[in-house]
């Protein structure tokens, strides 16, 4: 993950997991997928819903091996946005049977998580 990614990530974790941790339940700390940058075996087809509040998307990865799972983060790229990404919360996956690594996934903008450049 690009430094500026982590930075970016360190200073809103708190409020990233307030925001959805969902009413007050305990639940595992999510993960934060970087896909703004596409590679074999790591790349996302994006299709906005209701002017890209939500949107489902298709994929594959992620690079760091780990699953994507309901209540992660996918970061995409925005370059018409002041902080140059697209925070997306992922309301529902599933994985494909073959390949293993190819999921499709619903998500909800995160308009919680915004830059402070």
């Amino acid at each position: 993950m690009r430094e500026e990614v982590r930075e970016f990530l360190a200073d809103h974790k708190d409020q990233v997991t307030r925001r959805f941790a969902g009413e007050g339940q305990p639940r595992e700390e999510q993960e934060i997928h970087d896909y703004r940058t596409k590679s074999w075996g790591h790349d996302i087809a994006f299709n906005p819903i209701e002017e890209g509040l939500k949107a489902s998307a298709t994929g594959w990865g992620p690079r760091s091996g780990k699953r994507i799972r309901e209540g992660d983060f996918l970061i995409l790229s925005n370059p018409e946005s002041r902080s140059g990404i697209a925070p997306y919360k992922v309301t529902s996956v599933e994985y494909y049977q073959d390949p293993p690594d190819r999921f499709k996934a619903k998500l909800e903008f995160a308009p919680g998580v915004r830059s402070t450049e």
